[in-house]
């Protein structure tokens, strides 16, 4: 990683940041941009030799700009709402825990165009790319409420303006039906997103100024992460698709600065590309929208963590 040019590398020295999907892409380019501001790095992922080499790039990301930044790495299943419930709670009060927490980034993407169902019985796009996500950080607000500028920032997408909740199927999840519908992928994830970004209008809302909410819009990037379902149409697409987009290090850089920007501290509830604010869909904007998303989000969580069986 090339050393950051001075006015670039606004310092997070002395701040811990956490983010999902750190292993790959987006989210271990984020983990070494926040390291090489002299953040100390809580990455999390699923695999231990991957979590191993992404620790030890982002170690040599903070080497490499002569910071002081650090990083740990912990293994985490986001398609378990239990699993991630338990882990927060570690970190707010166990083995692991942490004195605060400055910002939690949300960087971990799941792409399949073949129905999936998560660990609590939904749908995986919307288990990972939304729930799990909205249940790590609701259970971290206690750890970021320690912190004077706190900063949460969830990686959304342009798909997010074409994306529709579709909430009978939702609700019909977590009853434990599974819809007999054909099951359409990139309308999952469309739908993924726009939860991203009405979980930012709610979260923004409900904090009342105690933090500062964003979605970041990455733009077209190239990742792998529609390719991990194996060979299939959507994975074909996906890897021709890919070939246009910029390395992850390019949103990286602007979701690190969306956490450094001291500038930012209050604009909350925004969504950002290239350290642009750019206007949201029109449905990201309803907060009937947000506070039924939050609720239903509220009920996955609530069943899965008392262990109820669907």
């Amino acid at each position: 990683m090339e050393r950051m040019k001075e006015d670039d590398a606004i310092p997070l020295r002395g701040k811990t940041c956490l983010v999902t999907g750190a292993t790959s892409g987006i989210g271990l380019a984020t983990a070494c941009a926040l390291a090489a501001r002299g953040a100390m790095v809580v990455g999390i992922g699923r695999d231990p030799a991957r979590a191993e080499r992404a620790r030890a790039a982002v170690i040599a990301a903070a080497e490499a700009c002569a910071s002081d930044g650090g990083a740990r790495y912990d293994l985490l299943d986001l398609s378990s709402l239990r699993a991630v419930a338990d882990y927060a709670a570690g970190l707010v009060a166990g083995t692991k825990a942490l004195p605060k927490l400055d910002a939690v980034v949300n960087c971990a993407g799941f792409y399949s165009d073949r129905r999936a169902l998560s660990l609590d019985g939904c749908e995986m796009q919307f288990a990972v790319n939304h729930l799990a996500h909205f249940c790590l950080t609701t259970r971290l607000l206690p750890l970021l409420a320690k912190a004077p500028d706190a900063r949460v920032v969830t990686v959304s997408s342009a798909s997010h303006y074409y994306g529709r909740i579709a909430w009978k199927t939702l609700e019909g999840y977590l009853r434990g039906a599974t819809p007999r519908r054909p099951y359409i992928g990139i309308r999952a994830y469309e739908q993924s997103k726009l939860a991203n970004a009405l979980f930012t209008a709610g979260l923004a809302r409900r904090a009342g100024g105690a933090l500062t909410a964003f979605s970041a819009d990455p733009g077209l990037v190239n990742t792998e992460m529609g390719l991990k379902q194996g060979l299939s149409v959507g994975s074909l697409f996906w890897n021709w698709r890919r070939r246009f987009g910029t390395s992850p290090a390019v949103p990286a850089e602007a979701i690190a600065w969306l956490v450094a920007e001291p500038a930012l501290r209050g604009k909350t509830g925004l969504y950002w590309k290239d350290k642009q604010e750019l206007a949201p869909s029109r449905r990201a904007l309803d907060p009937e929208a947000a506070d039924r998303l939050w609720t239903l989000s509220e009920a996955f969580v609530e069943a899965a963590t008392k262990g109820a069986s669907r």
